[in-house]
């Protein structure tokens, strides 16, 4: 797994993915849906290849995380409980 290839990784970015595109089949790409999505982008999105972005909270000596138009839909309250 990705955790235990990168133990100790410190810093992760999280950026967009690709849109519709005729090279990915005409699916689009998004990141699993967090707590209470908005009902219209899940419809929306139904077809979509999806990501899970939950794996990050594995990462323990994690201490920086930037998310750079990467579109999420709902709350992720796991992501943002890094320890002090």
């Amino acid at each position: 797994t990705m955790t235990a290839a990168l133990p100790n990784l410190q810093h992760l970015t999280i950026l967009g993915l690709p849109e519709r595109e005729e090279r990915f089949g005409g699916r689009g790409h998004i990141y699993a849906d967090g707590d209470h999505p908005h009902e219209g982008l899940v419809d929306e999105t139904a077809d979509c290849t999806t990501h899970d972005i939950g794996i990050i909270t594995n990462f323990q000596h994690l201490r920086s995380l930037a998310i750079i138009e990467a579109p999420l839909n709902g709350r992720y309250p796991a992501i943002f409980n890094f320890p002090l």
